[in-house]
């Protein structure tokens, strides 16, 4: 017995759908062409002052990381100080927990 599985999209998940298979595209264009002018251009190889090298990159990615996991931890440190001062009615309500201790993070 072969079981059916129907899909039916909504017309917000149609165009976030058509969004993405657009961007995929893009991105994918954008990666070619910063590679292709990374390989031609000499001022990249020859350690040029003011030219983004690799190191570069290695200190930006650590740096995304940190706040990452800076602003997990923030979350997760800020909750209960959020059911504290929110009200009784939207103290259970994890959206509005997690909002508020978003809005705190960026206060820091």
């Amino acid at each position: 017995m072969s079981t059916e599985m129907k899909v039916s999209l909504s017309i917000k998940e149609y165009v976030l759908v058509s969004m993405t298979v657009t961007l995929v595209p893009i991105l994918g264009l954008e990666l070619y062409g910063v590679s292709h002018t990374r390989s031609h251009n000499k001022a990249f190889h020859d350690g040029t002052p003011g030219m983004p090298q690799l190191t570069d990159l290695v200190v930006a990615g650590a740096s995304a990381v940190l706040l990452i996991g800076a602003r997990f931890v923030a979350g997760k440190a800020f909750a209960p100080l959020a059911r504290v001062v929110l009200s009784p009615k939207k103290r259970v309500v994890e959206d509005r927990v997690h909002r508020f201790t978003t809005v705190l993070f960026k206060f820091m």
